[in-house]
């Protein structure tokens, strides 16, 4: 089963793998590490696997936590699988029971249950593992590969060979278990030869996690660290639900923070485009959405509340189209404006009070357990209008008309909707009326004393009227009813 977004839903009451609940917390982090270096070069288009060991794999889906003998990570593509069985830490063993044996297990199983040509097995440890493993066991896999004849043709030292002995007894041990029958020498070569030892130093700090760094440096436009750790984030909880996440799902869920902006032509005056863009990511808002609804629910007129923008894994929340905003559940309410702040609200209040006069308003403020805002997409996001504001030519200049802007208080706007190209910038306030998608208002432009400016609070808007009921819940909706 698959979603909208290119990610796919195991079967309900399909099996899932054998080693996920007996991994540690440092093997965890390890393992979504991984999968998050693998989703980097995806997202760069970078095609130097191989660099890392895995071999040269293009990547169409990565699966997490299958029911596959080998269960923690599988990259499919078109020249077969690949499977990746993470530990963080692990020593060389004659025993069958130990964690090396129980990797072994695993290749084994995979070999004799669902053997498909161009299949790899990929051992993928640290450097805490032992230099056996790393180093000697991971020879031994290439002589393999690269000798039809086996290792055994190689020259090997006494270590070598203790170390290829002792991986083939428990390889024909685990064989005999799961088919009945002793192994044949070839299968012994077979399996070494589809086995990849990667050593990966993917650790906080680590060569691997700076060199992916750079990487995500040269093609993002987001902070290359607060994407490396939304992807780390996406990992979990792929892997917690046990998904499959396809290219192209990779590319909507994180593709933004990547994608160069339309609208840069290198062509604007960059003085002003700096001032600019250091005034947008100066304490906005980008993890709320304050909103003004009408006819939510029978016996309230309208609404206002906010919810959050972003989960933990990046994806939106809420979503906008048509003039309606829709929640993570499905409900979809009819749209009367959306702010980044109940300050911008306040603003709106002020200047249309006489218009709930003799409605019946709710009030709902969400009581956050965190700061929406201190997210990572939504610091992701800032980063990325900040992008898309440095590209403008004449950051003074309405977005919505293109005459220039001399009024005080004009509004500096984000236009964030299915299907509109996203866009911010200062648009003239009666430029908010015309037709066209409702646009997010962040702040006006006349920054300081703003604030004080806006007297007129939503408590007044109690005293308005005899014919205006207004309802104030401290919540009065979970924020989990938000969505």
């Amino acid at each position: 089963m698959t979603d909208d977004e290119g990610i796919h839903v195991p079967r309900r009451g399909a099996s899932v793998g054998n080693s996920g609940s007996a991994a540690t917390h440092s093997g965890i982090d390890f393992q979504q590490r991984i999968a998050a270096l693998i989703m980097s070069h995806m997202l760069c288009d970078a095609s130097e696997l191989d660099l890392l060991g895995f071999g040269d794999v293009q990547v169409d889906e990565l699966r997490f936590e299958t029911a596959d003998d080998i269960d923690d990570l599988v990259l499919v593509g078109p020249a077969g699988r690949l499977f990746i069985q993470a530990k963080n830490t692990i020593s060389l063993s004659a025993d069958p029971t130990s964690d090396f044996g129980s990797v072994l297990a695993q290749f084994v199983g995979q070999y004799v249950g669902d053997n498909r040509p161009g299949d790899v097995y990929v051992l993928a440890t640290s450097i805490e593992a032992s230099a056996n493993v790393r180093k000697v066991l991971r020879k031994l896999t290439e002589a393999a590969r690269l000798n039809g004849a086996g290792s055994k043709t190689s020259p090997l030292t006494k270590g070598e060979k203790d170390v290829l002995q002792k991986t083939e007894a428990v390889i024909s041990s685990h064989y005999q278990a799961v088919a009945g029958t002793p192994i044949p020498p070839a299968d012994i070569h077979r399996i070494l030869a589809r086995m990849r030892i990667c050593s990966l130093d993917i650790r906080e700090g680590g060569a691997l996690e700076s060199a992916v760094l750079l990487m995500l440096g040269s093609k993002a436009v987001v902070p290359p660290r607060l994407l490396w750790g939304a992807l780390i984030a996406f990992s979990v909880s792929l892997a917690r639900d046990r998904l499959t996440l396809s290219a192209a799902g990779l590319r909507e869920r994180m593709g933004r923070y990547v994608s160069k902006p339309s609208n840069v032509d290198g062509t604007y005056d960059g003085v002003a485009s700096e001032l600019f863009t250091k005034d947008l990511l100066s304490g906005l808002s980008y993890g709320r959405e304050v909103v003004l609804v009408r006819d939510p629910f029978e016996g309230c007129d309208f609404l206002i509340t906010d919810v959050r923008r972003f989960d933990d894994t990046g994806a939106r929340c809420v979503k906008f189209s048509e003039g309606h905003v829709e929640l993570a559940q499905g409900e979809r309410w009819e749209l009367v404006g959306r702010w980044a702040t109940y300050a911008g609200l306040e603003r709106y209040m002020d200047r249309h009070l006489d218009e709930y006069q003799e409605t019946r308003l709710v009030v709902a403020p969400s009581n956050f357990a965190d700061d929406p805002n201190g997210d990572l997409a939504a610091l992701a996001h800032g980063a990325q209008c900040a992008s898309l504001a440095s590209g403008i030519e004449d950051p003074f200049l309405c977005r919505h008309c293109g005459d220039s802007i001399s009024e005080d208080g004009a509004p500096m706007v984000e236009v964030d909707e299915e299907g509109v190209p996203a866009d911010v910038g200062l648009v003239h306030e009666f430029m908010l009326h015309f037709h066209g998608p409702l646009p997010r208002r962040n702040r006006c432009s006349h920054f300081p004393g703003e604030r004080a400016a806006a007297k007129l609070r939503l408590q007044r808007v109690a005293g308005c009227g005899s014919g205006g009921t207004v309802s104030c819940f401290q919540p009065a909706l979970s924020t989990g009813q938000l969505g």
